[in-house]
């Protein structure tokens, strides 16, 4: 399974290749040809599933909140423990 991180576009590029992400992690740029090539349109304030550094969905403020948290869960749980 891969884990997706989300964010919220908080600026975009002239013609929307390129998108900068607030809130689900440091403050990043993101590729958004996927979306573009899919026709899908993104505004600032929206909410994008991003993997390897594109952004691959759009979802309602909802749902990224929910996976926000539970990657965040997830990232306090600390380190598996080793083995042997």
């Amino acid at each position: 399974m891969c884990v997706g991180d989300v964010g919220r576009v908080a600026a975009g590029s002239a013609g929307g290749a390129a998108a900068e992400l607030v809130e689900g992690g440091p403050r990043r740029a993101v590729s958004m040809a996927v979306l573009v090539l899919e026709g899908t349109r993104v505004a600032v304030g929206d909410w994008v599933e991003v993997h390897t550094g594109l952004a691959v969905g759009v979802l309602d403020e909802a749902e990224a909140r929910a996976r926000l948290a539970a990657l965040d869960e997830a990232g306090a749980l600390g380190p598996a423990p080793a083995s042997g």
